[in-house]
């Protein structure tokens, strides 16, 4: 996915971060790859009037799209969860309550696989579909592999 930003002292040229995968992401300057700095994480951009600034991700959980800081100044990539994106992706958390611990399992994993899906590209209704059927696989999920642990390691009287 590509992310376009309007930096001062970028204009007129082409900046912007590229995610792939999980957590992947590139910071691109007319279109090629920003060179690493001496710190480890940061790189180097030239801006137009040729003063060479750092820039790095900041990590913000559980969001899985990273803030960008070019220069001291942060820059979102995208906006912030809604109230409504927040109860989608955090479905498969009420695992947690009633799952322990493989219901707190796959019920983390549910909501950071919900969270990428509602960052994608994919149109609205395909997100939340695919997102909610990630939530119903994690409940099933759990209820099988308690079942499993259950026969396995049954319970004395």
């Amino acid at each position: 996915m590509r992310y376009d930003l309007d930096v001062a002292g970028f204009e007129g040229r082409e900046l912007y971060v590229e995610m792939k995968g999980l957590g992947e992401a590139k910071i691109l300057l007319d279109q090629q790859p920003a060179p690493p700095a001496d710190k480890k994480g940061q790189f180097m951009l030239t801006r137009n009037d040729g003063h060479i600034v750092t820039a790095q991700f900041r990590a913000k959980f559980p969001n899985p799209v990273p803030t960008l800081v070019v220069d001291g100044q942060e820059y979102q990539l995208m906006e912030p969860f809604q109230w409504y994106e927040w109860i989608v992706a955090g479905l498969p958390l009420v695992l947690i309550l009633v799952g322990g611990c493989i219901g707190g399992a796959l019920g983390g994993m549910g909501f950071y696989l919900n969270a990428r899906i509602l960052r994608s590209d994919m149109p609205p209704i395909a997100r939340y579909a695919i997102a909610l059927g990630i939530s119903t696989l994690a409940l099933i999920l759990s209820i099988l592999v308690a079942g499993m642990v259950h026969l396995i390691f049954p319970a004395k009287a």
